[in-house]
């Protein structure tokens, strides 16, 4: 999928997910599960990308393993950041906190990749160029060759923004040269709108054949994807369209999750937010449309 080849992408990731279900390896069924939504989200597939997402974080929010859990948080703050929905990101990955967490992170960097991802989309240049020693030092310990080119992809944006497109060039032909060696396209096309103005403006000096195909798929994403049509309900949230599909009201709710009755209701009014509903009755079908498979009728 890197390569841009997607013609095999879906039914390699599928028969991984199968797999690994059948002999629970949770990681590579979260690898599988997050190659498919990228998928999906290249190629404009909206639905599919949505509801693959929903299926991510409903297993994220069973897993009792803090290690899986957190290459679910990975994946799932990568897809987040690229539908400009940084907010949903836990804490840790929002600031780049792994005091915490274990400490083979330190091999992979694949939080500090999401990290930066989210300070661009923020637009937060000063704060990348800033600790762009760290986040380099974080891929080249361990020769993540495409962590160091998605690093200088970051990099020249946040130069390009900062100092201009001369500062930009050298930092992306970095990059270029790091992605011609395996033919990576992919995460060029994921940056494309942020990328275009400098790949199109800047003198690089690159395989021709090479360069002209990377362009042309950042050319055909250049255009910002829409977010999802639809929010993610967190787990709480989930409980309390749980009892309210059963019948429940609000303070029957209460009583059941031990909170109080207001704070019920704050979670209903974000519930509606996120559903883009204004009452009950559509809160329940769109609840049941996107986390059952066979929607129930209305209550």
């Amino acid at each position: 999928m890197e390569t841009g080849d997607f013609e095999h992408v879906e039914s390699f990731a599928l028969e991984a997910q199968y797999v690994s279900t059948q002999y629970e390896q949770t990681c590579i069924q979260a690898a599988s599960m997050f190659t498919m939504a990228r998928l999906y989200r290249i190629t404009g597939e909206t639905a599919k990308l949505e509801q693959m997402i929903i299926n991510m974080e409903q297993l994220r929010q069973k897993e009792k393993n803090p290690l899986n859990s957190d290459v679910f948080d990975n994946a799932l703050g990568y897809l987040y950041v690229l539908m400009d929905e940084v907010e949903k990101l836990p804490t840790w990955l929002r600031e780049d906190d792994v005091t915490y967490r274990f400490s083979n992170y330190q091999g992979t960097a694949f939080n500090h990749l999401v990290y930066q991802m989210a300070l661009i989309r923020q637009k937060k240049y000063d704060v990348f160029c800033n600790k762009k020693y760290s986040f380099l030092l974080g891929f080249k310990q361990f020769h993540n060759q495409m962590g160091i080119a998605f690093f200088y992809i970051n990099y020249a944006i946040s130069l390009y923004h900062t100092k201009g497109l001369e500062a930009a060039v050298p930092e992306l032909e970095k990059a270029l040269h790091i992605a011609w060696q395996d033919h990576l396209l992919l995460i060029f096309a994921e940056n494309a709108p942020e990328l275009l103005p400098i790949l199109e403006s800047g003198d690089f000096h690159i395989e021709e054949a090479f360069f002209s195909e990377l362009l042309s798929i950042c050319r055909e994403n250049s255009s910002p994807k829409p977010k999802s049509t639809s929010s993610l309900l967190s787990k709480r949230e989930m409980d309390i369209m749980e009892l309210l599909q059963e019948g429940a009201n609000i303070s029957d709710i209460a009583d059941r999750l031990f909170i109080s009755q207001n704070t019920v209701k704050r979670h209903l009014q974000n519930i509606y937010r996120k559903l883009d509903v204004h009452n009950k009755t559509l809160a329940i079908k769109t609840y049941c449309e996107l986390y059952k498979t066979e929607p129930e009728p209305d209550q």
